[in-house]
């Protein structure tokens, strides 16, 4: 829905997952909810034309990334900025709530990646 409605092209890759396997519904809505806030930032402010989220299940870890070709910012500044950083904040809640390891880059007209990994506890 958010490639019809945006000129961003969206790709997504899945790598080692069962095609019918599902995951603690805390898991799967709080992961959802941090790619779709990740997702309305770079549509809002980044100026990407392209996006790609990687979801990959290896070792009972689950790791996703996030990448756009956006202009890039700095991640520390917007952090905790009510104004520009609220959707940042959200997700770094999120993400403790699940426990979740996360790293992030960003560089000025090269874009942004987001990766954070957490357990899946089967």
């Amino acid at each position: 829905k958010m490639e019809s409605a945006t000129n961003i092209s969206f790709h997504l890759d899945i790598v080692g997952f069962d095609a019918e396997e599902r995951f603690p519904t805390t898991i799967e809505l709080g992961v959802y909810r941090v790619i779709q806030e990740l997702a309305n930032n770079s549509i809002k402010h980044s100026q990407s034309d392209k996006i790609l989220i990687g979801l990959i299940l290896e070792s009972g870890e689950l790791i996703v990334e996030f990448v756009d070709d956006g202009i890039g910012y700095n991640f520390e500044d917007r952090v905790g900025d009510f104004k520009s950083g609220l959707g940042l904040t959200n997700i770094l809640s999120r993400l403790s709530v699940l426990n979740a390891e996360k790293e992030f880059q960003s560089e000025l007209n090269k874009g942004s990646t987001f990766k954070f990994s957490l357990p899946i506890n089967q």
